[in-house]
């Protein structure tokens, strides 16, 4: 994604970060393993791997931005589910 990027406009000015994917509210005993490693592999492995790749370009270049977004599920705290 970012060198296909860098190859067609090239440069990278911005990278958004906006990918995720929710669960509904469940009891943390309730959430299966293999939903929780595919919820952090999108939702966190994803905007570390694709800043990784595009902060070398960046710096090359002499500047561009990074924006991470989360949607407020990630700060909602049900006291009813623990």
């Amino acid at each position: 994604m970012i060198n296909a990027t860098v190859d067609t406009y090239g440069k990278l000015d911005i990278l958004y970060n906006n990918a995720g994917i929710q669960m509904s509210f469940t009891p943390v005993d309730k959430i299966k393993e293999e939903l929780w490693d595919r919820i952090m592999d999108v939702n966190v492995k994803g905007i570390f791997l694709a800043s990784k790749y595009a902060v070398p370009i960046i710096k090359k270049q002499g500047g561009g931005v990074i924006l991470n977004t989360a949607c407020v599920a990630g700060v909602q705290l049900r006291h009813d589910l623990i």
